[in-house]
């Protein structure tokens, strides 16, 4: 008498099932492989001096614009953090103190 047999029997049918998903799954990273592929894209056109100028201070407004959200909901988290945490403390922290009185 084996204790335990059919746990086994379905542990070993189980990787060999997945064992046979992962075989299948090579060729599909094969395809993706060649789908998503660099490509390059090439500019024969320059860009004059003024255009350039133009084209970095709109790189540096977009930086500046997004570094400044990106600050304002980092604070506006801490704030909705702290109030949360004021709540807490004035509602069940409160409640459970008593509670364990």
């Amino acid at each position: 008498m084996m204790l335990g047999s059919g746990f086994l029997r379905q542990m070993n049918e189980t990787i060999k099932y997945n064992r046979d998903l992962l075989r299948k799954k090579t060729r599909f990273e094969k395809d993706e492989l060649k789908r998503t592929e660099k490509t390059r894209l090439t500019d024969d056109k320059k860009l004059s001096d003024e255009e350039s100028e133009i084209l970095i201070n709109n790189l540096r407004q977009e930086g500046r614009r997004q570094r400044r959200k990106e600050v304002f909901f980092f604070f506006l988290s801490i704030a909705v953090t702290v109030i949360v945490l004021l709540i807490f403390k004035e509602t069940l922290l409160k409640k459970i103190i008593d509670f364990l009185r």
